[in-house]
């Protein structure tokens, strides 16, 4: 027995809009989190601020993951939703075919 899917493609694609906005999103946090580190460091010098700088900047590259992943789901869930729908309409079609040809005969 198939799976049965209980989303239509249009959820499925709002979700893309969902993931696109959070990446959107984070992309600015990064920016504004590079411009304060930027900023302290004019304010600050030492050990302590390096190690300290040298901590944000491997939490950016982490964000900057979450920014590839959801870039990359939005990518393949377009790809799902572009399936399904071309799925549904060919079911569509076959059924509509079959209703005609048993509709002719």
């Amino acid at each position: 027995m198939g799976t049965i899917l209980k989303v239509t493609p249009e959820k499925v694609l709002k979700t893309v809009e969902e993931l696109n906005y959070l990446s959107f999103e984070t992309k600015e946090i990064i920016t504004r989190y590079k411009l304060l580190l930027d900023e302290m460091d004019l304010a600050w010098e030492g050990e302590v601020q390096s190690c300290f700088r040298i901590e944000v900047l491997s939490n950016l590259e982490s964000m900057k993951k979450l920014v590839n992943m959801c870039d990359d789901y939005s990518e393949e869930i377009v790809k799902i939703a572009e399936h399904y729908r071309n799925t549904e309409s060919s079911f569509v079609n076959d059924i509509a075919n079959s209703l005609l040809a048993d509709i002719i005969l």
